[in-house]
């Protein structure tokens, strides 16, 4: 297994839409990966701020081709010598005898690496991640009011010309960012998140617990 990991205050930022992420990762099986709660969530609010998310997916052959090049961007950063052949290695990277699961945390602002060193488990078993990797989601959204012509008359009665004026077309455009923390983990497979009532696990580098069970 490879275990690459960058660091933080060198990783790489990756632009892309947070609607289409959104909707790309809802490919992933999230319906059978069930957020619990985060204990004494308040006490978290003061290192990733008041809205903080976070997810658990398990990733398919759908989405694994996007962990892949976020993966890859964040090693393109990398100052490590075996650069080329975790590049292979990312390339190589199938399900078919492996299972991927991805870790996300949406903090409001970028935070320093300490708040970053999470602990993570699954069934007790203790869980290192592969991969990591900073993301920033962009979202935007375009507002326009198009409104139709009306016709101008030059002169009165019949055979006298005419033409359409239209209105003014207005648009705003709102964009907005959204930063995203990912940790992607290989486990063998059947042996994590593999029936009803399994818990995967994070601790948070305060002692508080991020609790995901398997729903079906």
């Amino acid at each position: 297994m490879l275990f690459f990991t960058c660091r933080w205050k060198k990783i790489v930022t990756t632009v892309g839409s947070l609607l289409c992420s959104l909707i790309f990762y809802s490919n992933c099986n999230t319906t059978e990966l069930k957020y619990i709660g985060t204990t004494n969530k308040v006490k978290e609010e003061y290192f990733y701020g008041l809205n903080f998310i976070v997810t658990l997916s398990r990733i398919d052959e759908t989405s694994l081709p996007k962990i892949k090049t976020d993966v890859k961007n964040a090693l393109s950063l990398s100052e490590d010598k075996k650069r080329i052949q975790e590049w292979k290695e990312i390339s190589e990277l199938s399900l078919k005898d492996k299972d991927i699961f991805l870790f996300q945390i949406f903090p409001e602002t970028r935070v320093i690496p300490e708040f970053l060193e999470f602990s993570f488990d699954c069934n007790g078993s203790k869980l290192t991640p592969a991969y990591k990797y900073y993301s920033l989601l962009s979202s935007t959204t375009v507002r326009s009011n198009v409104y139709q012509s009306y016709p101008i008359v030059i002169g009165l009665g019949p055979g006298y010309p005419y033409y359409y004026r239209p209105y003014p077309t207005e648009m705003e455009v709102q964009v907005s960012n959204r930063h995203a923390y990912s940790f992607v983990f290989l486990s063998n497979k059947k042996e994590c998140m593999v029936k009803k009532g399994d818990r995967f696990r994070i601790i948070t580098p305060s002692g508080n617990l991020i609790d995901f069970e398997r729903s079906i």
